[in-house]
């Protein structure tokens, strides 16, 4: 049990990207549920190319989900599939506070 355990209220189903197959279509990982905290806020970010986005949401949670995150990946919350802009985790390093990771969406 980490000290953020309170905060995660919400729960997102997540198809982790897997590649692409021999037709240009994206594959993806068995849908898993992971517990956090969404942040419905509109922000601009940068994606992993370093083009600037729009991210409609940001999922925080636990560290040990971060496997599940990588860019492009599908994530579902209340009926509305978005997409893994970037994941960052969000290590506290020796001031020992709780450490998160941190998921834009489109």
């Amino acid at each position: 049990m980490d000290d953020l355990t309170d905060f995660w209220v919400h729960t997102v189903t997540v198809e982790a990207l897997e590649g692409v197959n021999g037709y240009g279509q994206k594959t993806y990982a068995d849908p898993v549920e992971v517990t956090g905290f969404m942040d419905e806020t509109l922000k601009l970010v940068r994606d992993k190319t370093g083009a600037q986005v729009v991210s409609s949401s940001t999922f925080y949670c636990p560290t040990s989900s971060r496997e599940d995150f990588p860019a492009g990946s599908k994530v579902t919350y209340d009926s509305a599939v978005s997409e893994v802009i970037t994941c960052r985790t969000l290590d506290s390093g020796e001031l020992d506070l709780p450490d998160h990771l941190m998921v834009r969406l489109t």
